[in-house]
C-alpha cells in the first residue's frame, strides 16, 4: 500500500574515515547511538542522531580512491541518483552565523522555489549537505 511509508528511516553516508567524519557530524548537533562492526563484511558503522534526523557513516576497510567533488553547485544537481541530504533548520541566518563562527565554508545561499532559504555545506568526504528552514504553511 502506497500510505505506509511514515518517513525516511535513516540516511546512510559512506565515508573514508570515521575518525574525521565522526568530529564533523558532531559539531552539526549528531550524537552517536551506536556502532556495527562486521569483520565478514569489511565495514564499520555509525549511527547518529539529531533531533528525528537519523544517519549512518558507513566506513569500508579497503575504501574505493576518492574523486573529487565538482565544483558547482549546479554540476552537483545535473547527475542522476542521489544529490544530497537536507536538514530542516530554524533558521538559515543564525545557522549561517553559527558556520561563520566555527569556520564552516558554506555556499549556495538562496530561497527556494518556494520562497524557503536554504544553505549548503560539504563534508570532509566532499557529500553534499542543505540546511533549510521549516516551510510556512500557507
Amino acid at each position: 500500500m502506497l500510505d505506509q511509508i511514515k518517513c525516511i528511516e535513516h540516511v546512510q553516508i559512506t565515508v573514508h574515515e570515521l575518525d574525521s567524519s565522526l568530529p564533523f557530524y558532531q559539531m552539526l548537533g549528531f550524537i552517536q547511538r551506536r556502532s556495527i562492526r562486521s569483520e565478514s563484511e569489511g565495514y564499520t558503522v555509525l549511527v547518529l542522531e539529531a533531533g528525528s534526523a537519523v544517519i549512518e557513516l558507513l566506513q569500508f576497510d579497503k575504501p574505493e580512491p576518492r574523486t573529487e567533488p565538482p565544483p558547482t553547485i549546479t554540476a552537483v544537481l545535473r547527475p542522476l541518483g542521489y544529490r544530497h541530504v537536507a536538514f530542516r533548520i530554524q533558521s538559515v541566518d543564525a545557522w549561517c552565523n553559527w558556520a561563520i563562527s566555527h569556520c564552516l565554508p558554506f555556499f549556495g545561499r538562496r530561497p527556494t522555489v518556494s520562497g524557503v532559504e536554504q544553505v549548503f555545506l560539504r563534508d570532509p568526504d566532499g557529500n553534499l549537505i542543505e540546511f533549510t528552514e521549516k516551510q510556512i504553511a500557507v
